[in-house]
């Protein structure tokens, strides 16, 4: 089950659409070549993932939030 959603903005990488799942994966999914590009385990014990936000226009950074109160941050 996919929890969020979030298009990364910047022009070169448009098609690369971002998701995090109930199971505690981050994906990368290229939407022109229909297929998951990256897919990262953020791990269970951290909590289940119920946030996530790219950071500012240029940026390469998300921000993952988990029913465990934690906020992980990573530089993509």
């Amino acid at each position: 089950m996919v929890s969020q959603l979030d298009y990364i903005t910047e022009n070169s990488q448009s098609h690369i659409l971002c998701y995090i799942t109930s199971n505690s994966y981050l994906c990368y999914h290229d939407v022109r070549a229909r297929f998951d590009i990256q897919k990262i385990d953020i791990g269970k014990e951290k909590g289940t993932p119920t946030v996530l936000k790219h950071g500012h226009p240029g940026s390469n950074t998300l921000f993952v939030g988990t029913s465990g109160g934690r906020v992980i941050v990573y530089d993509m």
